[in-house]
């Protein structure tokens, strides 16, 4: 374990926020601090795992390692099209009817209790696939699925679709997916990678800022890699997000070492002199429900499940809560 200073101003001033176990993965019975530093207010955990003992508290199977079979994957996209097409937007009847029943028939094969766990709202990547170019993706995983952003816009499809693709990626699990789909410029870290300046027209990192030792030193990366007028696209958690003002321990430790609000992110921002094209936040019913469970409310997760209809009325007061910039995850992008 280490003790650090704050990554973003570099104090050492900070107060106890909460202590908190690994209510995910299970890996440990430790108890974690997160703190939070009194000039510029970064929540972060201190003390934490060094570098080299955080490997430990990743389970083997965590899922942004896994690589999933194409049948499961293609069967679990398709599902989640029938959903936002039948309930999520503004869709014609000629869409939604038949997509509407589709789900029924679904729902009559057993398959009703997995719905409220494809609920994703109407999100941009940022990211035109048509527009082919050269990405470096940080902390990929295995490269299909960008979480809710979904396939397409993984590398392991943009490859396909001619871009010229690379990534950096910690778990060795994942690097050997990676190159077994082709991609063969994966890379452990930055410095085995050695890119040279100006190299990129877009750089990502899709929930993996919040794992890494220092975000400056991370963005100030990003930053040198990327070409002039890029994009730099991050996607983190947002702790000032509606799910953490309910239950304000429910949190990924140890593995986020870093848990960012709109005006800390802001803040490195301006710190790193990166300009903000454009962000939104949101939230979507699979956390929530996730959460709910973490927390000791399993009676709320049943019945989401067992009540897609109640799960898609979550959802609408939870893409309320995005667009007044309280969801629970938040997308920037950014450019320098």
């Amino acid at each position: 374990m280490e003790k650090i200073s704050c990554d973003l101003c570099g104090s050492d001033k900070i107060e106890r926020r909460l202590e908190q176990a690994d209510l995910l993965h299970h890996m440990t019975s430790e108890r974690f601090t997160l703190v939070c530093c009194r000039s510029c207010h970064l929540l972060y955990l201190n003390p934490r795992p060094t570098a080299e003992e955080m490997s430990r508290y990743y389970p083997k199977t965590y899922y942004a390692h896994e690589e999933q079979s194409r049948i499961r994957a293609a069967f679990r996209s398709m599902l989640r099209s029938l959903v936002n097409a039948a309930c999520i937007g503004k869709r014609s009847s000629l869409v939604r009817l038949p997509a509407n029943a589709a789900l029924l028939f679904i729902q009559m094969l057993g398959f009703g209790s997995r719905l409220p766990n494809l609920l994703i709202p109407q999100v941009t990547s940022f990211i035109d696939i048509k527009l082919r170019g050269k990405i470096l993706d940080i902390g990929c995983g295995a490269g299909q699925e960008v979480h809710v952003f979904g396939p397409r816009v993984g590398i392991v499809n943009l490859a396909r679709r001619g871009w010229k693709v690379s990534a950096i990626e910690a778990s060795d699990r994942a690097r050997e997916a990676l190159n077994d789909k082709g991609i063969h410029e994966a890379f452990k870290n930055f410095e085995e990678a050695n890119f040279p300046d100006n190299e990129f027209d877009v750089v990502r990192m899709s929930w993996s800022l919040e794992h890494v030792p220092s975000p400056t030193k991370m963005l100030k990366e990003c930053r040198r890699v990327l070409k002039s007028g890029g994009r730099l696209i991050i996607a983190v958690p947002n702790y000032g997000g509606l799910i953490y003002k309910i239950f304000p321990t429910c949190v990924e430790v140890p593995v986020h070492t870093y848990y960012f609000t709109l005006e800390t992110f802001k803040s490195y921002c301006k710190k790193l002199d990166l300009t903000i094209l454009d962000y939104y936040t949101f939230s979507h019913v699979p956390l929530v429900i996730e959460a709910m469970k973490m927390m000791g409310h399993e009676d709320l997760y049943s019945h989401y499940l067992k009540h897609p209809g109640e799960a898609l009325r979550l959802q609408a007061f939870l893409d309320l809560a995005g667009e007044m910039e309280m969801g629970d995850d938040m997308v920037f992008c950014l450019t320098k």
